[in-house]
């Protein structure tokens, strides 16, 4: 049983030695934990010799004790060298004494651990003073570290005595705790132990009476204060936070620049920990302790641009979203002086991508804080989010941004201008001033994404003007004449000259600005060219939700039906002409052909004009961009002259174009066509008689109908046969096909270009087309009313006394505006209804025998 017991003993033995002889850290302390003062050897006074001997000389004076009491159990270990120093090695700290090298916390450690001296606390006071009468430095800083360590051991709870004793030589002697190994000594105790990983709010008593020691040492010269106490403090910033969350912290407490003299120094080593700390941890791994950190560093301009970095990360994170909150908020508080750090800061905020609704609201109000800090930060957000909005990767969340700037300054957004200038803003002058040419060097370097999405951003600003000239007054006028109601139109008119101004202004922007600033593709010029003049589809007007549902269609019909101006048609078929451009030529005219008709479509009876056009160069613009023109690298035949050739569907809408501008400028052009242009006087003819029929019944009937017809078919063949020779040349040298009527692609899209040559036949359909617009747009009615040239007495007085049946039709149709029609064609509407009458009375099948020979004699 005894030999079980030993057996069992000898295993227990082991370990109650390793639990006791193996405490944290090199050093190896034994003996008894408090010795009394006579087995305290004296420290001997410094001797000139090197670190290495003094060091072992020290280890020697230990060892016996530690022989005597360990020898019996383990085997003696020698101390580390290199982690050891002679107490004289430890300079003093004095007013005037020069900055201490930074070393390595743990070698620190151990050095002010070695050379302590511990006391029993009754003698302490007596041997500091008897140290100090005597001039030893070195023993008085040995016992200062002794009581440091004494405390350390009995934080829980210190021995009154000790620590009165240590005040008490703090308000008489603070000199004594100036020395480095006093400062680190004293500092550790205010750091926390790594080991303990859970929160403890024990006594603090120690932490508060080495706060206050250090204080009584270096009040009277803060400059000369070391940096250990401050990186202390980083130190629990990075590991504990119990005294941030103490509620005597925040508040009633006065901040005090102790450290005025030493900023650079601890601002160096706070981003030193700052980046030690961000560089080990992976982005996600990233304590709250460390946010804290961060949010009592934010006053540093280059730890602000660090955390900008990854505030993305650490607000997307769960664990992490309440103290990233208010390091947002932090960091927002902060950017006060616009230097370079705070402007890099702002580019990272304004690309942070935020999902849940809650902390995109809580960036919204830190953004609000951050534009009230510094007055050139709001340009800068808005610049930034600008940008932003123009790059490939934008924020979802710029437009709530740009929302929240214009709420920080209500009386300078344009909504506020808006109110104060009662709807007189020169909205002309705005948009021209938008399309002025920009000649930054930081718009030339702007890539051609970025351009083609200025361009089209201008084009919205200039749509959206558009609408905002829509005054309450312009929509009343607008709803009156809608209704029928006789009132006051004028504002309506106003609104659409200006709209037309704009528009006008556009074109000039497109034609001359744009190649050179933005350089965009066909598509993109046409897009712009259409949204201007409101010719694109709904969705294209209201993608910001504005203009609301309930005006959309209100709003867009105001600034559509507009008046076209000269200038405006013009230059969009110079734009067609030019190379230059992105306009094709039939691009060019289909917009122009819109344009005209939607100008003729809103004409009413009141003496406001829509479509004014006084250069009659028109009519050679247009025909000139109804040419065909064949492949240019295409080579002829020497000799051969090719046709000159039109377009035919483009030849006949540019006849059509040129009606309705001769019905609205008959004094410009009646008379040119009348004189010049055959063609285009066959089709004014039709529109008043309202026969369309080839040739019309004004023109010839009868014998000369027919000779007109037999010319018309002989220039047809001929023309047929130039065609289709014109042709072959170009299969000739590209396809080397023969060419025929029946494999002849061009013979039904060309046709002869000879504006002022003999009248034409026009295609059934542009028959039929003409009609329609002579219903819709009433041209008869606008050509007959014109009395310069006077067309209806024109063609009167040239039928003579042959039969006239179409004035019946044309007076029956102008029953409520007979007084716009010459007195001649009443004379004679007058005669032919007496002359029929007469004729009726003899013979009642008279009137339909005489009705149906000139129905005979039209055909």
């Amino acid at each position: 049983m005894e030999r079980e017991k030993g057996k069992g003993s000898q295993k227990r033995g082991p370990n109650k030695v390793k639990a006791s002889l193996f405490p944290s850290g090199d050093f190896i302390a034994l003996g008894s934990k408090q010795r009394s003062a006579p087995d305290v050897p004296e420290p001997k006074p410094p001797v000139k010799q090197s670190t290495l001997s003094s060091t072992s000389s020290s280890t020697e004076r230990k060892r016996p004790e530690a022989v005597g009491a360990s020898s019996s159990l383990v085997p003696s270990k020698k101390p580390k060298l290199a982690a050891t120093a002679a107490p004289s090695s430890l300079a003093r700290l004095g007013p005037g004494g020069s900055q201490i090298k930074r070393e390595t916390p743990s070698n620190k450690s151990e050095q002010w651990d070695v050379i302590a001296v511990e006391v029993d606390p009754t003698d302490f006071l007596s041997r500091v003073l008897k140290a100090e009468d005597v001039g030893d430095d070195d023993k008085v800083e040995s016992l200062m570290c002794g009581a440091a360590k004494t405390l350390k051991n009995m934080r829980p709870k210190p021995d009154p005595m000790l620590y009165l004793t240590l005040m008490f030589l703090a308000k008489t002697r603070p000199r004594i705790f100036d020395s480095e190994g006093s400062v680190e000594a004293f500092t550790s105790l205010l750091k926390r132990d790594v080991a303990v990983n859970f929160k403890t709010k024990g006594n603090n008593l120690i932490s508060v009476l080495a706060c206050n020691l250090l204080l009584a040492a270096f009040q009277d010269n803060p400059d000369a204060c070391p940096s250990p106490p401050a990186q202390a403090v980083d130190d629990d910033d990075s590991l504990s936070s119990l005294h941030l969350d103490l509620k005597e912290s925040p508040e009633n407490v006065a901040v005090v620049p102790r450290f005025a003299g030493s900023k650079t120094n601890i601002e160096h080593y706070i981003l030193e920990v700052i980046h030690e700390q961000l560089n080990r941890r992976q982005p996600m791994d990233i304590s709250k302790n460390l946010l804290r950190l961060l949010v009592s560093a934010c006053g540093i301009s280059e730890v602000r641009s660090l955390v900008a970095h990854r505030l993305e990360t650490w607000l997307q994170n769960p664990k992490l979203t309440r103290p990233a909150q208010d390091l947002l908020l932090t960091v927002c508080m902060n950017c006060n002086q616009h230097n370079k750090h705070d402007v890099e800061v702002i580019g990272c905020l304004i690309r942070i991508r935020l999902k849940t609704k809650p902390v995109v609201n809580h960036f919204m109000q830190c953004v609000k804080e951050l534009l009230g800090q510094h007055v050139d930060n709001l340009s800068t957000v808005l610049k930034h989010c600008i940008y932003n909005e123009l790059s490939n990767s934008r924020n979802p969340n710029n437009m709530q941004l740009l929302s929240v700037i214009f709420s920080t300054r209500q009386k300078k957004q344009p909504g506020e201008i808006i109110r104060s200038l009662r709807h007189d803003l020169n909205f002309s002058a705005f948009c021209l001033g938008l399309m002025q040419e920009r000649k930054e060097t930081q718009f030339q370097e702007l890539e051609q994404p970025l351009r083609e999405r200025l361009f089209m951003s201008i084009t919205d600003l200039i749509v959206k003007a558009i609408f905002l000239a829509i005054t309450p007054a312009v929509r009343e006028a607008a709803t009156a004449l809608f209704r029928g109601e006789k009132k006051d139109i004028s504002p309506l008119r106003n609104y659409q000259m200006q709209v037309a101004t704009i528009q006008r202004d556009t074109v000039w922007w497109l034609h001359t600005v744009v190649p050179k600033m933005f350089k965009p593709g066909r598509n993109e010029f046409l897009h712009c060219l259409h949204k201007a003049f409101f010719l694109e589809q709904l969705e294209h007007y209201c993608k910001d939700n504005w203009p609301p549902e309930t005006d959309r269609h209100l709003m867009l019909r105001l600034a559509s039906d507009v008046p076209a101006l000269e200038d405006t048609l013009i230059r969009i078929l110079i734009i067609g002409m030019s190379k230059e451009h992105p306009l094709n030529p039939s691009d060019a005219l289909e917009l122009v052909d819109q344009l005209i008709r939607r100008a003729a479509a809103i004409y009413k009876e009141d003496s406001h004009p829509v479509l004014v056009v006084e250069r009659t160069e028109l009519i050679e613009i247009i025909f000139h961009l109804c040419a065909y023109h064949h492949p240019e690298n295409i080579t002829l035949p020497a000799g051969y002259t090719p046709p000159n050739l039109a377009i035919a569907d483009y030849y006949w809408k540019a006849w059509i174009m040129l009606l309705i501008v001769v019905a609205h400028n008959p004094s410009t052009f009646g008379e040119m066509a009348f004189a010049s242009h055959p063609t285009l006087q066959s089709l004014v003819e039709m529109c008043i008689t309202n026969h369309f029929v080839f040739p019309p019944p004004t023109l010839a009937v009868g014998e000369k109908a027919d000779e007109i017809k037999a010319r018309e078919m002989q220039i047809a063949q001929v023309e047929k046969q130039k065609i289709l020779e014109f042709e072959t040349h170009l299969a000739a040298a590209s396809t080397k096909v023969t060419i025929t009527e029946s494999n002849s692609l061009l013979l039904s899209k060309l046709i002869t270009m000879d504006p002022q040559g003999v009248t034409r036949r026009p295609p059934p359909q542009v028959l039929d087309q003409l009609k329609a617009l002579n219903e819709t747009l009433k041209l008869g009615h606008l050509l007959c009313r014109s009395r310069k040239p006077d067309f209806l007495l024109g063609i009167i007085q040239r039928q003579g006394t042959s039969h006239m049946p179409w004035l019946a039709e044309l007076v029956e149709s102008s029953e409520g505006s007979l007084d716009l029609l010459p007195v001649q064609c009443l004379c004679e509407f007058l005669l032919d209804e007496e002359l029929e009458g007469s004729i009726g009375a003899a013979d009642p099948r008279g009137r339909k025998t005489r009705k149906g020979q000139d129905e005979n004699s039209a055909e």
